[in-house]
């Protein structure tokens, strides 16, 4: 994250959701939504949100979203698959 400089924001269909800085190396995390993210990630509720983020199989579990149209993808691409390669990071410890 060294060097990244990103504001993107995950929320639903409804637009209910959060907005994230990444900024000098940390991820800071805001209530509601921002007019101007470089990309969002819409799903279709939050139910589906939380397990396709949280899912063991991420990148298999994000392209079938794509596919069932349970995620929607909005703004610049390229920052979305370096977001998508950093979810691997978040997963819950053993």
């Amino acid at each position: 994250m060294a060097g990244k400089n990103l504001e993107f924001q995950i929320q639903t269909l409804d637009k209910v959701g959060r907005h994230f800085r990444i900024q000098d190396g940390r991820v800071r995390s805001f209530a509601g939504l921002t007019a101007t993210p470089k990309f969002a990630l819409t799903f279709r509720n939050a139910d589906r949100g939380f397990k396709i983020l949280s899912a063991q199989d991420g990148k298999e579990a994000f392209l079938a979203a794509l596919h069932d149209e349970d995620l929607f993808l909005s703004g610049d691409f390229v920052e979305v698959l370096w977001f998508q390669g950093f979810t691997a990071y978040l997963q819950p410890g053993k």
